[in-house]
């Protein structure tokens, strides 16, 4: 016989990864949102969060990420390079709606 199981069974949805290196397909002084990455390929679907990741160098200028997620080491580079990030856009990554 099976027996239920208890306790804390909480699904996490895993957020889609997109590094800086894939930002510098984008134009300079882009508005980041999750379409736009979905346009040009970088993130398979809309209905999972997206995370961006400071894995690589950034040569696009002055991007305006509109973002779920975003590492610290991210943010310190896109500030860098001249751009800002809001990630208060939607549902945290792996919070269902």
């Amino acid at each position: 016989m099976r027996l239920p199981k208890r306790g804390f069974n909480r699904y996490k949805v895993p957020a889609q990864v997109v590094n800086l290196r894939d930002l510098n397909r984008l134009d300079d002084g882009a508005i980041v949102t999750p379409e736009l990455l979905f346009e040009h390929g970088l993130v398979g679907s809309l209905n999972r969060p997206i995370k961006i990741l400071g894995d690589g160098d950034l040569e696009t200028k002055g991007l305006q990420v509109e973002i779920v997620a975003c590492s610290r080491s991210a943010i310190s580079s896109i500030e860098a390079a001249g751009g800002n990030v809001s990630t208060a856009v939607g549902p945290e990554p792996g919070e269902t709606s």
